[in-house]
């Protein structure tokens, strides 16, 4: 049951992910993460992370640009 749960965890955050919706995503993967930890998980949770800082960075730079 655990590990189902991590699983779908992992599919919602996977899909979260390519919606470009990074700190849902990091939810998913911390709250799968919780129930069973895997690698997959953490590797998701990383892009996710990435991905925010990604958009930080754009949006600093838009707001600079702006200015």
């Amino acid at each position: 049951l655990e590990e189902s749960a991590a699983d779908m965890g992992c599919l919602v955050g996977e899909m979260l992910l390519g919606q470009g919706e990074f700190e849902k995503a990091i939810e998913a993967f911390t709250r799968a993460i919780e129930t069973a930890p895997s690698a997959d998980l953490y590797e998701g949770r990383a892009r996710a992370y990435r991905g925010l800082a990604e958009q930080d960075v754009e949006r600093a730079q838009l707001m600079r640009s702006r200015a």
